[in-house]
């Protein structure tokens, strides 16, 4: 199972220099687990930098992983 950090997910989505490095964790959906907070946390920078066009393919972008509540007993 993987999981990707928000800060991953960004990275990703912004096509920086290390998204080669967190791809292959994000496209391999079927091990992705998605903390729902990472799609908070994405869906409010995203909507910043992008508008809510992009947010909504970013967020949609996230949905095929396994999308849990991560809470301390899980963590």
């Amino acid at each position: 199972m993987n999981v990707v950090d928000s800060s991953g997910w960004l990275v990703y989505f912004a096509d920086e220099p290390n998204a080669d490095f967190f791809a292959p964790a994000i496209e391999n959906t079927k091990e992705l687990i998605v903390p729902a907070i990472c799609l908070y946390e994405v869906f409010k920078r995203v909507y910043q930098q992008r508008g809510e066009d992009d947010v909504l393919k970013a967020v949609a972008q996230m949905q095929p992983g396994q999308v849990i509540e991560l809470d301390a007993s899980l963590a």
